[in-house]
């Protein structure tokens, strides 16, 4: 049932979400890459392991297959591969026909997030908004947003500029001043 689930969302995320847009910019790999791929992806490498799940979840070179997809996500996002962590935080938001796991998700949101991927941080700030798997926090939203926000992406830096209207003067500047302090985490594994 889980892997039923996390199959669905998968399925959800590629057809609608922007944060894969690496994916789009892949090319397609010669049986002899592909290989290349899976052995490094064997051997732990998680870029090779997201690049593989991509593959399967899209069957792109290899026989479309969600479950193996999950499978080399998780082995990557455990690695600390952001993209593969924020993937996996909207697979378990999603839920698509089974509960939702909205603990899971702030984890793997927390993850990238903290690795400075505005997807995750902008997800992150949503579930502090409405409260999802955390205690609704309008001034950690805000802070998620901000983040996300200084990309320049267009629904980020509104999100963000929504959200300063709901703080209060002194909180705003409380916040706006942590976010300037602020430093990702760097592991060098988000593609």
């Amino acid at each position: 049932m889980k892997i039923k689930f996390l199959t669905t969302a998968i399925i959800f995320f590629l057809a609608s979400f922007s944060c894969l847009s690496y994916a789009a910019e892949t090319t397609k790999n010669s049986d002899e890459d592909i290989k290349k791929i899976e052995q490094q992806a064997k051997q732990g490498d998680a870029g090779a392991q997201y690049e593989l799940g991509l593959m399967y979840a899209k069957g792109e070179g290899v026989p479309q297959d969600y479950i193996k997809a999950i499978v080399w996500f998780q082995k990557a996002a455990e690695q600390g591969n952001s993209t593969a962590q924020n993937l996996l935080g909207f697979t378990y938001l999603r839920g698509h026909g089974v509960s939702h796991d909205y603990t899971k998700a702030i984890k793997w949101f927390q993850k990238a997030a903290k690795q400075n991927i505005n997807e995750a941080q902008f997800n992150l700030g949503n579930m502090y908004d409405k409260g999802l798997g955390v205690p609704q926090d309008f001034e950690e939203a805000y802070f998620w947003f901000n983040l996300a926000a200084v990309k320049g992406d267009k629904q980020f830096v509104k999100a963000r500029d929504l959200f300063a209207k709901k703080l209060t003067p002194q909180a705003l500047l409380k916040v706006q001043k942590r976010a300037q302090e602020w430093r990702p985490v760097n592991n060098n594994q988000h593609q």
